[in-house]
């Protein structure tokens, strides 16, 4: 019998009850949309890179990379739910809580990233590539900043991915991949909104 932390509908149900209530700031949908959209595009993105990858450990940290930081699930909750490998990948998807200005804030999550393993950081690409759009649509003044901030992040992400592990499961050129064509989009709709 398989154990339920590692079906898909346990992990989804998990997000539902932790994000119960949460509306998306600009089009008030359920929060939950967002994170199976994330959970749905890192699966997709494993399933279709290889066959080596776990695709459902996408999809599970996909759908909790924002229970730590936006709910009261607290890390030690998610090592006993789901153990303490998918709970330290999800943690890594957490924002460091630091002194400091927003700037600050963020050069530690990069720094953070920057240590972690490939499941948080295709699942970070595609919650940036969820957010990218609606942000720029809905708060222009705010968007470019936002933007900017992505494009360190996606660097980070690239500049120090594990290549010695991305060769061995054969997604290092998927991965790449993944990243530039992420980071053009970012660019085109950064250049659109200073031309607007």
């Amino acid at each position: 019998m398989e154990d339920k932390t590692w079906t898909r509908e346990y992990a989804a149900q998990y997000a539902i009850d932790a994000h119960k209530g949460q509306k998306r700031k600009f089009t008030g949908a359920p929060y939950v949309i967002h994170l199976l959209y994330v959970a749905d595009a890192a699966e997709k993105w494993a399933q279709e890179s290889s066959d080596v990858l776990n695709a459902r450990l996408f999809y599970i940290v996909g759908c909790l990379h924002a229970v730590i930081e936006d709910t009261d699930v607290t890390y030690e909750d998610l090592v006993r739910d789901f153990g303490p490998g998918r709970a330290r990948r999800v943690q890594a998807l957490t924002c460091p809580n630091v002194e400091g200005n927003r700037a600050a804030r963020k050069k530690a999550y990069r720094e953070q990233m920057s240590l972690t393993s490939t499941v948080p950081r295709v699942v970070k690409i595609f919650d940036m590539k969820h957010n990218v759009p609606d942000i720029a649509e809905n708060d222009p003044g705010f968007a470019p900043r936002y933007i900017q901030e992505c494009l360190a992040m996606l660097d980070t992400i690239q500049a120090t991915a594990p290549s010695n592990y991305l060769e061995d499961v054969g997604i290092h050129e998927a991965f790449h991949v993944l990243v530039n064509e992420t980071r053009a989009d970012f660019t085109r709709l950064l250049i659109d909104l200073e031309d607007a």
